[in-house]
């Protein structure tokens, strides 16, 4: 199913008192029930655990809403197969008589004309049956698409995801992982990126750049044939033109590059809790994936418990690099303190 069995002004109706926490639930559930894996179906269950009483009551009731619509959207599908399993009986006895019928009203007809009794109803005849259509992924020019201040899609303008160019082939992400992509972004800002690219590809960024100088820089005698008599102001526009494309094709790699550590987790909503620095189920387990292997096990509870406390971080766009948190320094001096009192 691709959509919700219930009106979108009743789903906002019934959204609109519940917390960020609380409507994330909700996504959860109906990603889950719209075909999600068993590891979304334990989050969910976790995730509810975990809000106060009163908020898990009114999810509670949400979900028991939407299970009903769900249900009764199930029947309405499986009479609908039921319809077209008796129209297909019908057909298939009609053309015993006429081999020409090609239609559910054709084949009504000619079976009332000969006295046989139909599978389909009169009333069944007239149902409108809708056929959903596929989803589709679409191209749209990139300078139509809103964006944030990393060049990635916003939220409003991409609700369901978005694709991103890698060489010749496009890594499609879900909604949720595009919210996993915004979120390592914003801790891995583009212009962070290109300061900690690796030493090769900064080596070929600056060889590039130097290629295009060494272009534009050109004397005027010097160019091309026919392009002698270009005039300085165009030619300054020919070199912006070649930063500007530099600067794209750049760009696409962090996308890329980011877009890629993204797909290789097996949990997207690890990475949103984790980079929202929230203690829950999902990023417990992508510290376990991701952070935990660096530590023996007496070492990884004690810095698990140094992030619950914000003393230590990762470092933005690398899980695997810890960096002092908000509240390193006041943990710093208590430990001084410690010592200072033992001496």
């Amino acid at each position: 199913m691709n959509e919700l069995p219930i009106s979108e002004e009743r789903m906002r109706e019934l959204r609109e008192p519940l917390s960020d926490e609380a409507q994330m639930v909700i996504d959860l559930v109906i990603a889950t029930v719209d075909g999600g894996s068993p590891e979304e179906a334990q989050e969910v269950a976790d995730r509810i655990t975990e809000l106060e009483p009163d908020v898990r009551e009114q999810v509670a009731m949400i979900t028991g809403e939407l299970m009903k619509a769900y249900e009764r959207s199930l029947k309405e599908s499986e009479s609908y197969i039921s319809i077209g399993e008796r129209a297909m009986e019908d057909i298939e006895r009609a053309r015993e008589v006429d081999p020409s019928v090609n239609t559910l009203g054709e084949a009504a007809a000619v079976l009332k004309e000969h006295g046989i009794a139909t599978q389909v109803s009169d009333d069944e005849l007239n149902i409108e049956l809708k056929v959903p259509a596929p989803e589709t992924w679409v191209h749209i020019p990139r300078s139509e698409v809103m964006t944030d201040e990393n060049g990635i899609p916003t939220k409003k303008a991409c609700p369901k995801g978005f694709g991103v160019p890698s060489g010749d082939e496009i890594i499609k992400l879900d909604r949720k992982q595009a919210e996993a992509l915004r979120l390592v972004a914003k801790e891995l800002p583009f212009e962070e990126w290109m300061k900690d690219m690796p030493p090769e590809a900064a080596k070929d960024l600056e060889e590039s750049r130097q290629n295009i100088e060494d272009i534009i820089s050109t004397a005027p005698a010097e160019r091309p044939k026919g392009e002698e008599e270009v005039a300085d102001e165009e030619w300054a526009e020919l070199k912006s033109q070649a930063y500007e494309a530099l600067n794209v094709a750049i760009h696409k790699d962090y996308l890329a590059n980011l877009a890629m550590k993204v797909k290789e987790q097996p949990e997207p909503q690890g990475i949103i809790d984790f980079y929202k620095q929230k203690n829950t189920a999902a990023a417990r387990r992508f510290i376990d994936r991701n952070i935990k292997p660096m530590f023996d096990e007496e070492e990884a509870a004690y810095v698990a418990e140094l992030f619950e406390q914000g003393v230590l971080v990762h470092k933005p766009g690398d899980p695997n690099t810890l960096l002092p948190g908000p509240n390193y320094e006041q943990w710093q001096r208590e430990k001084e303190d410690e010592e200072e009192g033992e001496e």
